[in-house]
């Protein structure tokens, strides 16, 4: 898988859910944010689209419930 930049990544997440970059880990849960909610879910797709030039599948995206997924979806995404 390609590496993707862990700062840029841990900086959208954090802008969008409203927490701080040093509190996420992979195994951090849309259960254990209040604010990661179906909308929130919806602008980290499209920011981290944006961020790095990938394109994800929307169906599938929405089904990611963890830090780690979402990493591992964007460094997949990467690799197209």
């Amino acid at each position: 898988m390609t590496a993707v930049d862990d700062d840029q990544f841990e900086h959208i997440v954090g802008d969008v859910l409203g927490i701080a970059p040093m509190t996420m880990s992979d195994d951090l849960t849309a259960e254990d944010v209040e604010t990661w909610d179906s909308f929130a879910q919806v602008n980290l797709m499209v920011a981290l689209e944006e961020a790095f030039g990938v394109q994800f599948d929307g169906e599938t995206f929405m089904t990611l419930q963890s830090i780690g997924e979402l990493r591992t979806a964007l460094e997949r995404a990467s690799e197209r």
